[in-house]
């Protein structure tokens, strides 16, 4: 596929939104599913409820063991 091929959407939007795509892309169709739920619940919802999801969703950001070495395959949100 050359860049000739890909919609003009991809080519215009904004690096970090293809990244969330790529990520969202390479979840199990249940994570994306459970990741659609989330977001509905999010835009539906007033602010207080907002925060506590965006901080419950932070909470497991906390790496237990970090790897500095190469990755195997291509990273979901740099595409490197």
């Amino acid at each position: 596929m050359s860049l000739s091929d890909l919609p003009v959407e991809w080519m215009t939007m904004e690096p970090e939104v293809a990244g969330v795509i790529r990520i969202f892309d390479s979840l199990s169709t249940k994570q994306q599913d459970e990741a659609i739920q989330t977001l509905k619940e999010y835009f539906n919802t007033d602010s207080r409820r907002r925060q506590r999801l965006i901080n419950d969703s932070q909470s497991g950001r906390v790496a237990k063991r970090v790897n500095l070495g190469p990755v195997n395959g291509v990273c979901p949100y740099c595409g490197r």
